[in-house]
């Protein structure tokens, strides 16, 4: 089930979602049976990559694994695998999701979103003022943009 939709809702939702991609050259592979798996691991795998310059690739390849692979991305030798295939470390992606070195720094991280009001996902801050909840439309997030430059925040 996509996270935050009614189930009656998930064959709109998922056509969507595959028809907005695909305007941005991303093939989403959705299946019946698919189900949001947790992220908590890929999340602090997030925070380790963060500290090697790795953290969007390794977002974009677990997006991507996910969604276009149809790869568990909670299984942490998927999770290395797919650390591997951004240029990191497969063998210390592991490390750091058996020792949940991270998992601290994860779990206050959701504690300050949540507390930001970040309840839907994805959810974009822009300029840190602006919230787009959700799966948008590319041109809402060209308005938004537009109105930013319009104020003078985006040179």
């Amino acid at each position: 089930m996509l996270c935050g939709t009614d189930p009656k809702d998930n064959p709109k939702a998922r056509q969507h979602l595959t028809r907005i991609g695909a305007s941005l050259g991303f093939r989403f592979d959705y299946f019946d049976d698919m189900r949001m798996v947790n992220t908590f691991r890929a999340h602090q795998l997030l925070h380790w990559a963060g500290e090697h310059d790795k953290k969007t690739e390794l977002e974009l390849a677990l997006f991507e694994s996910f969604f276009s692979r149809r790869e568990n991305v909670d299984d942490p030798d998927v999770l290395a695998m797919v650390a591997g295939r951004v240029g990191l470390d497969e063998t210390e992606a592991t490390a750091v999701l058996s020792d949940g070195r991270y998992a601290e720094a994860v779990r206050e991280l959701d504690r300050f979103w949540l507390r930001q009001g970040i309840h839907a996902v994805p959810s974009f801050i822009l300029n840190g003022r602006y919230l787009i909840p959700g799966a948008q439309d590319p041109e809402v997030f060209v308005n938004a943009f537009t109105r930013l430059s319009d104020e003078g925040a985006i040179q």
